[in-house]
């Protein structure tokens, strides 16, 4: 979903809470340096699909900066032509 002509660094911070039972919940996200809902709902997506380790106690909560390089548009990801 994030395509461009030009490769960039994508960056976006994601905050959760992990349960005690090992599922991220909660998750916001905030400072991003590309403007798409459909990259963001996917990302909560995935990490609500994770289960970690279980931790003792009820609950931790996380932030983390997450970042990848965008490509240019190829054969690979371009939208198919009819």
């Amino acid at each position: 979903n994030l395509r461009t002509a030009e490769p960039y660094r994508a960056e976006i911070t994601v905050t959760g809470t992990v349960t005690a039972r090992g599922f991220i919940q909660g998750v916001e996200m905030q400072d991003s340096n590309f403007t798409s809902p459909p990259v963001e709902t996917c990302l909560r997506r995935q990490l609500r699909a994770l289960q970690l380790p279980l931790l003792v106690g009820d609950y931790a909560r996380f932030e983390r900066r997450l970042g990848a390089t965008v490509g240019d548009i190829s054969v690979i990801n371009e939208e198919p032509q009819p």
